[in-house]
């Protein structure tokens, strides 16, 4: 009797039995089916008498040791690819998306697959088949970040730029890239980075910014977010700094709410970074929160000193009259 590789044959017998399917063997002269050698992982051996494997394991599927099939479900030898994780053709396990980002869906066959956290959260952990959580107050999570708390590195700054000009054509806010400007050199010196803020006194609306690009070409793929800058701030969730709502201003970096309402006798247009951010004109009055110059009522006028109140314009208006009276 002849002996075949993929078969085996019994001590006495004389009949050759084929190895099982999920099993093969290049080998002739067998005598027992645990010569046979179990299909590798990756693989599947889909037919008895094999000398080899059928072939690789389907993409999106995973087939671990002994597998019969190209794309197991739910089998002790495989299964589908499960959410947060990916299998490539000839897979042996599931490979997990890695952190700052995650797959709501099973049966992905690549990396590409994986998606990068959602704006306004983080992704911790590897293999996760949902973002982790919220970003935590005071920062902003613009993406693919993996921590509630991100930093960014200072040369990814006008990175953050990008994303507020962006942001900021939506909210209209006026004096951001001033701020960040400072933001921005109080912690990094010797960068190539110019702001020029050319605003208008009477409306918050008018602002009109330019920015000079950074001296060297800054790759933003790895800007996941950052501590929110003075002159913003970021709730929970934030995906990205909300200039400090006009008539407020916000003098600290990671605030989740505006700190107060601008100072008597001043005005603070959006994203403004202090109480006292602009001198309220003459000709107006600017009481405590005033976002813009309100102008005196007409025939009234107003000193350079008290201008925070109506009562004050109104003052100088009974003084008119007043002299009115006397002189007829």
């Amino acid at each position: 009797m002849r002996l075949v590789a993929g078969f085996y044959c019994l001590e006495g017998s004389t009949v050759l039995t084929p190895c099982p399917a999920g099993h093969f063997s290049p080998l002739s002269g067998i005598s027992s089916i645990s010569d046979c050698s179990p299909c590798p992982v990756g693989f599947f051996c889909n037919s008895s008498g094999l000398t080899e494997a059928s072939g690789p394991c389907k993409a999106g599927h995973f087939c671990s040791l002994g597998s019969t099939d190209f794309s197991p479900i739910s089998q002790s030898y495989g299964d589908v690819c499960s959410m947060g994780h990916f299998c490539p053709e000839g897979s042996g396990s599931p490979q997990p998306c890695g952190i700052g980002s995650f797959l709501p869906e099973s049966g992905a066959s690549s990396p590409s697959h994986c998606l990068p956290c959602t704006p306004g959260k983080y992704c911790q952990s590897p293999g996760a088949p949902q973002p982790t959580g919220l970003c935590s107050a005071g920062f902003f999570c613009s993406g693919g970040a993996d921590s509630p708390t991100p930093r960014a590195n200072s040369s990814l700054f006008s990175c953050l730029h990008k994303i507020l000009e962006a942001s900021t054509m939506k909210t209209g806010a006026a004096f951001w890239m001033h701020n960040l400007s400072l933001f921005h050199n109080s912690r990094t010196s010797g960068d190539d980075l110019r702001t020029d803020v050319l605003a208008s006194p009477w409306s918050n609306t008018d602002h009109h910014v330019t920015l000079s690009p950074p001296s060297r070409q800054t790759d933003c793929s790895t800007f996941r977010g950052d501590i929110c800058p003075e002159g913003f701030y970021c709730p929970v969730g934030s995906a990205y700094p909300q200039p400090c709502a006009a008539g407020t201003f916000c003098n600290q970096t990671g605030l989740d709410a505006p700190l107060g309402p601008c100072d008597a006798g001043y005005y603070c247009p959006a994203g403004s970074k202090y109480s006292y951010a602009s001198l309220c004109p003459p000709g107006h009055y600017c009481p405590p929160g005033t976002p813009a110059p309100l102008p005196c009522p007409i025939g009234t006028v107003q000193s350079e000193i008290e201008k925070y109140s109506i009562i004050t314009v109104m003052s100088f208006m009974s003084v008119k009259v007043y002299n009115s009276i006397n002189y007829v």
